[in-house]
C-alpha cells in the first residue's frame, strides 16, 4: 500500500488511521496537515476551517503520534527504478498539481516514469507521450 500524505487532518480518527496504516505495512511520505500537525510548522496558510482540523487533531493526538508525523519521510520517494511518491510536487511538497501544465513541469526530464501525487485529495491522471 502506497499513501501521499496527510494522513490525519481530515478525520476524527487520527490515530486509528496511523495505526491502520502502520498495521498494513503501507509505505507513507509526509503531507503538509502531517507537518503542521506535527508541530514542525504553523497553519499560517491553512483556510479557517483546516486551521480548526489542526487544532482540534493536536489536542486529540498524542505526543508520540506527532513524533511519528515528524517523522515521516519528506518526498519526493523513490519506490522502484521507475516510480515515486510526491505529496504537492516534485519539487515542493506544498505544491498543488491540478492541471496538464502543473504535471508537465514534474514529468519532464530524468524523472521516473510514473509518479504518485497527493495533496490535491482529487484524483486525476496526467501523461506524457514518449516518442522512439
Amino acid at each position: 500500500a502506497l499513501c501521499c500524505g496527510d494522513l490525519v487532518g481530515y478525520g476524527p480518527s487520527p490515530a486509528e488511521v496511523m495505526d491502520l496504516l502502520d498495521e498494513l505495512q503501507t509505505t507513507t511520505i509526509r503531507g503538509n496537515h502531517d507537518r503542521v500537525i506535527s508541530g514542525l510548522d504553523e497553519p499560517t496558510h491553512f483556510n479557517v476551517a483546516a486551521r480548526q482540523a489542526v487544532e482540534w487533531t493536536r489536542a486529540n493526538l498524542s505526543a508520540d503520534y506527532c513524533k511519528k508525523l515528524a517523522e515521516l519521510t519528506v518526498g519526493p520517494l523513490e519506490i522502484t527504478e521507475k516510480a515515486r511518491l510526491v505529496h504537492g510536487s516534485a519539487k515542493d511538497e506544498d505544491e498543488y498539481v491540478v492541471t496538464q501544465n502543473d504535471a508537465v513541469v514534474n514529468l519532464v526530464g530524468g524523472g521516473p516514469m510514473l509518479t504518485f501525487f497527493g495533496h490535491t485529495h482529487e484524483p486525476g491522471v496526467f501523461t506524457k507521450m514518449v516518442r522512439w
